[in-house]
């Protein structure tokens, strides 16, 4: 019986003349590789690049897998660009096209089902491989399923199969596998070798851009101007270098090819895994402190020694060669036996106290560590398919095996050990020292009753905060321009007295207490009671302040560039959220300028600023601008304040974790990212 205002429909017949629900017509059962396609997110990252990358990423884990499992040394990887082909081929013994039973009674080869089934594998117990990088069985079926060609050839007991698939769907024909003679002519010219028996499995893929493509998005067609999804070559080498380097004998190469022309390297570690940290530390310059902590197990490799490095970004850690950048458990295990193992180096303590404590925290210790650590295992879990951060509990069996031989390493390197103890215990008092910073200027600001605002600035008082515009500005000259340039309504400036300390390269609590830096802070309002000394990185609130936006003036110059580079270092620090909100710019600039009738013309050189400027501009008009302080108002106005004309570069090294990397390193002036920065070869 219905019930009461509510009317019965048919929801399991489709006659005419019978009402089909809403759930029905909403309900979709996705077959095969159609759940894949329709949320690829889901089990290869974000869409556009990393997509990409993560595509290629899958084939290759199973070649290393198969490395691993003692049955391969050659990983060749090709990037043709001119004909979006993808090309991963190894040397292993080929994907078996031997026959399994469904459940349905259906039969399909091992082949077949790697590529078109998820959750089918050799993964799921430890009987062919004791650690894989590829876990869930998912990932070279999610990389088929967004491809809109997918090659493969597997030269298996003597013969050669082929399968072809579009969009994730056998295109070859029937539903097995086919014996061949030779692989395709286009693969194989990009090939290193020509002889096919070198190669046990040969994937050539291009990706579905209506799948993969940042511009594609679910029920939406992908727009003319669509932008290409394609991994990164320049991540693609360091991500495979990496690999090489964690195994010593694995050969690895890369073609790129772009424009008819191709580029080629090897990764191939012919030493052993003491030479990563030496290497490390040559390229970026470091003075390494003892010789380097090396351990190579079924489960770990791991090669690392401390620097004089003030951070510890140099410390890489993955997970079956996949990086997790976010850690996890594999890397608390380490922490926790590092931090044991030095216990018995730590000084004495003072007073009749039973106990001591520490002083610092464990992660305290990896500051100035580095070099690789991989940890293999055999079903990893990870938080996201991405594989950024280890889930698995493994932080006990990471600390049995780890602990012993820190032991062995630190007894016969003592003065390491008691150096690290030292350095630890400094950072450990630069929290204390922060705290006590953090309550002085909570304390001067209770005094003052509210945010007194820098002499030095010049203020729109009547602007609300989300209008607001503070533009730092180098030196008085240019400030005292820049203040009759301005729009007083709502653009502050703000006089930059001298050359902030380097962010990255000092203690908080002194980055926090510098004149400089306080001036600014004061200057956009920012609260230090929202600062917790305690966290792991402490930072500021940018909920509340007085200014929407961070807009950086200085002189065209290496040494104005020094100078932004500093205020952003600061920024970085302690207000990293405005950088992720997009609140920090700087004024982008040009070398050469003319200014008539009101407009503006410029070019970083005198040809250029000549071209652009009509006819009626005179070659004596044209300016090159070496200070903001030589130039008037007329110059800096549509330069810096006049939001029709101006320029702005919008900077968030945030928006990647390669980005952030390079950032921290020029900022750090770190040797290799300035080589990187120039332009210049690593």
């Amino acid at each position: 019986m219905a019930r009461k205002g509510v009317k019965e429909v048919d929801v399991t017949s489709g006659k005419k003349g019978k009402k089909k629900s809403f759930a029905q017509d909403s309900f979709a059962i996705l077959e095969n590789l159609d759940g894949v396609r329709a949320n690829p997110s889901m089990y290869l990252g974000e869409l556009g690049e990393e997509m990409a990358r993560r595509h290629l990423k899958e084939k290759v884990d199973n070649s290393y897998d198969e490395h691993v499992a003692g049955r391969n040394n050659l990983i060749e990887v090709v990037l043709d660009y001119d004909n979006d082909l993808m090309v991963v081929a190894d040397g292993a013994g080929g994907i078996p096209t031997d026959f399994k039973k469904l459940k349905s009674g259906e039969k399909i080869t091992i082949m077949t089902a790697a590529l078109t089934k998820t959750h089918a594998g050799g993964k799921f117990n430890d009987k062919a491989y004791k650690t894989s990088a590829g876990t869930h069985g998912v990932g070279v079926a999610a990389a088929n399923a967004v491809s809109e060609e997918m090659r493969v050839w597997s030269t298996y007991n003597g013969g050669l199969a082929f399968q072809r698939f579009e969009r994730g769907e056998i295109a070859t024909k029937g539903p097995h596998p086919v014996k061949v003679k030779k692989v395709d002519s286009d693969v194989t010219a990009l090939l290193s070798h020509k002889k096919i028996q070198k190669y046990g499995t040969i994937i050539a893929s291009k990706l579905d851009q209506t799948v993969v493509s940042e511009s594609s998005r679910r029920g939406r067609k992908l727009p003319k101007n669509f932008v290409k999804a394609e991994p990164d070559a320049k991540k693609v080498a360091e991500w495979l270098k990496y690999m090489a380097n964690l195994n010593p004998g694995l050969v690895i190469k890369l073609s790129v090819v772009r424009k008819g022309k191709t580029k080629g390297a090897t990764f191939h570690n012919k030493k052993d895994l003491a030479w990563i940290p030496k290497t490390m530390c040559d390229s970026r310059e470091l003075k390494p402190m003892g010789k380097p902590f090396t351990h190579k197990s079924d489960h770990i490799s791991l090669a690392v020694v401390w620097s004089d490095h003030p951070d510890s970004d140099n410390f890489v850690s993955f997970v079956n060669t996949s990086p997790t950048a976010d850690g996890g458990w594999h890397v608390k295990g380490f922490t926790d036996a590092l931090v044991q193992a030095v216990k018995p180096y730590m000084p004495k303590a003072k007073g009749k106290g039973k106990g001591r404590s520490l002083g610092f925290k464990g992660s305290d210790l990896l500051v100035g560590l580095t070099g690789l650590f991989d940890y293999r295992m055999h079903g990893a879990a990870y938080t996201s398919q991405v594989k950024d951060k280890l889930a698995s509990k493994v932080d006990r069996e990471v600390y049995e095996e780890l602990l012993p031989a820190f032991e062995e390493y630190f007894s016969k390197n003592k003065k390491v050990a008691r150096d690290i103890i030292k350095r630890a215990q400094a950072v450990g008092k630069g929290r204390e020292d922060l705290a006590a910073v953090v309550k002085s200027m909570a304390d001067v600001k209770k005094k003052t009753k509210g945010s007194a605002l820098p002499g030095e600035l010049a203020v729109a008082d009547k602007a609300k905060p989300h209008e607001r515009e503070l533009f730092i500005v180098e030196g008085d000259s240019a400030a005292g321009t820049a203040i009759d340039a301005r729009n007083s309504d709502y653009q502050e400036v703000l006089p930059a007295g001298g050359k902030p300390l380097n962010a990255l390269k000092a203690p908080l609590s002194k980055v926090l207490g510098h004149a400089e830096i306080q001036k600014m802070l004061t200057a956009l309002g920012a609260d230090v009671k929202t600062l917790d000394p305690k966290a792991e990185n402490p930072t500021l609130d940018t909920g509340k302040l007085r200014t929407a936006n961070v807009i950086l003036l200085v002189d065209p110059d290496p040494d104005g560039g020094h100078i932004a580079v500093l205020y952003l270092a600061a920024i970085y620090r302690l207000l990293p959220d405005l950088y992720k909100e997009g609140r920090v710019w700087c004024i982008d600039a040009p070398l050469y300028a003319a200014v008539k009738d009101g407009e503006l013309y410029g070019g970083m050189t005198f040809d250029a600023c000549r071209k652009e400027s009509p006819k009626k501009v005179k070659d004596g008009e044209i300016v090159r601008i070496k200070g903001w302080g030589e130039v008037d108002e007329t110059f800096l106005e549509p330069i810096a304040f006049k939001p029709s004309t101006r320029r702005l570069i919008r900077i968030n090294p945030f928006e990647s974790a390669e980005k952030e990397r390079f950032f921290r390193g020029v900022v750090a002036e770190n040797a290799m990212y300035r080589r990187q920065l120039l332009g210049l070869e690593d």
